[in-house]
């Protein structure tokens, strides 16, 4: 049964990279993905600095709560940039809008 399941792995892999190399659209699709993730890992490892962005307990709770707060002030960051970039979107049409009525 084992044997059988490595084979029929193999088989699946096979198959997903012949999509992969004929599709290029998949490999858009992936590589798109891919750099989400990346940027999300990327903020995350900025925003989590405090020893080294490592969780130093073993705890399976610490560790939840931890990424669970991790993910919170993410997200918290994420509308506080979108904030300001709304803020400065309304003060750049004000000041067009301001300088068409003169």
């Amino acid at each position: 049964m084992y044997q059988a399941l490595l084979e029929i792995g193999k088989a699946v892999r096979t198959i997903f990279l012949c999509r992969y190399l004929s599709a290029e659209e998949l490999r858009i699709e992936i590589n798109e993905s891919f750099n989400i993730v990346e940027r999300i890992n990327s903020t995350m490892s900025f925003i989590f600095y405090g020893k080294h962005g490592e969780i130093s307990t073993n705890n399976l709770e610490d560790h939840e709560l931890s990424l669970l707060c991790l993910h919170l002030l993410h997200h918290v960051c994420i509308v506080y940039i979108n904030t300001l970039m709304i803020q400065e979107v309304l003060a750049d049409t004000n000041q067009l809008l301001t300088s068409a009525k003169e």
